[in-house]
């Protein structure tokens, strides 16, 4: 299962710009941030929360995606004015922003809180450029989730009366009285497109086959057979969606699963942050599959990948 580290990117290289003062010396940081929804803004409640109880006052920039937030951080540290700190995820952005030096570290944090001995290494390694630390993780994330509505699945049963509740749910658009249900929530943007597609081709050619075409770029006839496929099924699943889904936020994705208007979404594990929220979840309103994956077939045998609309037949 692939992790995303989400992280707190501390500090910026402009001296002076890491933390002013109040007139009552309280510390005092920006915090620049892509957490805007339900559950994202509950979880980064926890850190300002804490924050001020420690005696500091927490300055909130919040942008909705990680993309607009990175632009905006660039943007402000043109002007001169860069905020104390930024939130983000591990990758090419943030190891670019280290070698322009944009950041500074934060070994004097991470050495008196012992991080080298309290995080696995393989963790220390991600937040860590040339020796020195300059990341704070708050959270390692699985992004190949499949999360189902039950009372979505209740509602195609009790209509539909079919075994194969799958099935019936792809119909539901079509079926008499299945109060028009769509299957899969879908959130139209590249990067959630991606990460179905990723699930996909783990299904497709494995792990090993995974790694050996994303990091190893293998050109092999195995692997393009698997991207191949992936793509064919990808494109398939596009056959359940809605005519809304084009640019959708995947919160308000999850949003359609937690009110049963649809039947699955493929997303990460983040998506349990919105379910909290509303007090939702395993056992009460959701079924949750880790790892998901989509077989030539169906998806765990549930969702056929021949849409009625586009294929004519079961």
């Amino acid at each position: 299962m692939k992790t995303m580290m989400k992280l707190f990117l501390l500090g910026v290289a402009f001296a002076g710009l890491s933390a002013s003062a109040h007139a009552e010396d309280k510390p005092t940081i920006e915090i620049m941030s892509s957490w805007t929804s339900g559950g994202e803004a509950a979880a980064l409640n926890v850190i300002k929360t804490e924050f001020e109880k420690r005696g500091g006052v927490w300055k909130d920039s919040s942008i909705a995606g990680f993309g607009a937030a990175d632009a905006a951080f660039q943007n402000r540290i043109v002007a001169g004015d860069a905020p104390g700190a930024k939130q983000g995820v591990i990758g090419l952005a943030a190891a670019d922003f280290i070698n322009q030096g944009l950041f500074n570290p934060i070994d004097d944090v991470a050495s008196s809180g012992k991080w080298a001995d309290a995080l696995p290494k393989s963790i220390h390694d991600l937040i860590s450029y040339d020796g020195k630390v300059y990341l704070a993780p708050t959270g390692a994330h699985g992004e190949s989730w499949l999360f189902y509505s039950k009372e979505a699945f209740e509602k195609v049963k009790h209509c539909a009366g079919a075994q194969d509740l799958g099935r019936a749910l792809c119909r539901s658009r079509q079926a008499e009285g299945c109060l028009g249900l769509v299957p899969v929530a879908w959130g139209g943007q590249p990067w959630q497109q991606t990460k179905v597609f990723n699930m996909i081709l783990l299904s497709q050619v494995g792990i090993d086959g995974f790694l050996k075409i994303y990091v190893d770029k293998d050109k092999s006839p195995a692997s393009v057979e698997g991207v191949k496929k992936s793509l064919e099924i990808l494109g398939k699943l596009r056959g359940y969606v809605d005519a809304g889904a084009a640019g959708r936020n995947w919160n308000d994705a999850t949003a359609m699963l937690i009110t049963a208007k649809v039947g699955v979404q493929f997303m990460g594990d983040w998506a349990k942050g919105e379910f909290t929220v509303v007090k939702q979840g395993a056992g009460q309103g959701l079924w949750l599959h880790d790892r998901a994956g989509v077989e030539g077939h169906g998806l765990h045998r549930r969702l056929p990948l021949v849409p009625q609309d586009r294929q004519g037949r079961d």
